[in-house]
């Protein structure tokens, strides 16, 4: 990814002088980076150029570069989250750092974007759900202080999606984007992703149904997407389910963390998880899984 050229063309100004010019002096991308706002003067550039990675705002009729530009580096700065666009874009309302993020997991080749060995992070339960939640919003919190997250929440009734219900933009329609495939999945992902700065979050299921129809194929597509989405520093998933689906991305994580109260048995129910997943084949279960105790054995 070192060395190269990105060309950027937007209609507004200043916003592509800003853009660029973030980008051209914290060089996080390993390119130097080249800004339009005038569409003749971009197409002349092109023509005259190599023009490396393209971004390109919305309006912007792409065949005037088409056979100049290789169709996958040609890159679409959007102002609607959609799932139905056509290859690779970033939002462009957002912080000049998450852009940095979109572009270097759209730039950064496949053999490049491999998983950090610290990258997913998993809090589950047996038995002590409430605690579970309130453990991975601590948890959320903290490792925003360290870099960028991803926050899955696989809560199946969560109160902060009440006013959501039926919305659909959320785990539930990541489960139908997965069982669906194809080459826009990735794009389609994206769209459902809710921004919080450098950081984001896939919003809880709008039926808790609808994690019944997550399957073991459908959680290894999406470990699979994960493994490309390199603009995260951490993804961390709240698991609030077991099913085989879950058994695969708990095989996946470098970190699952069983969250236990002092109530009796909660321990040992976690304790003889622990032996149950040694036993179904995950491997390095010492290294990889904890136990954490949270919260009180009394509610008021």
């Amino acid at each position: 990814m070192q060395g190269g050229i990105l060309t950027i063309y937007d209609k507004e100004e200043a916003y592509v002088e800003a853009l660029s010019d973030y980008l051209n002096k914290n060089m996080e991308l390993g390119l130097v980076t080249v800004a339009f706002s005038d569409a003749d003067k971009f197409v002349k550039h092109i023509e005259s150029a190599e023009p490396g990675f393209v971004v390109v705002c919305e309006g912007f009729d792409v065949h005037r570069i088409e056979g100049k530009v290789d169709k996958d580096r040609i890159i679409s700065l959007v102002t609607t989250r959609e799932d139905d666009k056509n290859g690779p874009w970033i939002f462009k309302y957002q912080s000049a750092k998450a852009i940095v993020g979109e572009l270097s997991s759209i730039i950064m080749s496949e053999d490049e974007a491999l998983l950090d060995d610290n990258n997913i992070r998993i809090v589950f339960s047996t038995k002590s759900s409430i605690e579970r939640g309130e453990y991975a919003n601590l948890l959320l919190n903290d490792l925003k202080n360290k870099g960028s997250v991803l926050y899955i929440d696989m809560e199946p009734f969560n109160g902060s999606n009440a006013g959501r219900m039926g919305a659909g933009r959320g785990l539930s329609e990541l489960i139908y984007f997965l069982k669906q495939g194809g080459d826009k999945l990735k794009w389609k992902f994206k769209s459902l992703v809710e921004r919080e700065d450098i950081s984001g979050r896939i919003l809880p299921v709008s039926s808790p149904f609808d994690l019944a129809e997550l399957t073991r194929e459908d959680a290894k597509e999406l470990l699979n997407l994960l493994n490309k989405l390199n603009e995260y520093d951490f993804i961390l998933i709240n698991l609030g389910i077991i099913s085989l689906a879950s058994f695969e991305l708990m095989k996946a994580a470098s970190l699952m963390e069983i969250v236990v109260t002092t109530k009796g048995g909660d321990r040992e129910s976690a304790e003889n998880f622990i032996s149950k997943l040694r036993l179904m084949g995950m491997k390095d279960v010492e290294r990889r899984v904890e136990i954490v105790e949270f919260g009180t054995d009394t509610w008021i």
